[in-house]
């Protein structure tokens, strides 16, 4: 009986893992999409006005 309660009590903590898990993730990908955009815009107008 005590080992199904703590299997229960286990499940939250991996999903909360998991939720940082992806915001993480998210928080990286908007961060790298920050970083690389003006630097593909720069590369564009570099082309478009050479």
């Amino acid at each position: 009986m005590s080992h199904i309660v703590s299997d229960r009590d286990s499940r939250p903590v991996l999903k909360t893992l998991i939720g940082t898990g992806l915001l993480l993730m998210g928080l990286v990908g908007s961060l790298m999409a920050v970083l690389t955009l003006p630097w593909l815009v720069l590369r564009l107008v570099l082309w478009a006005t050479r």
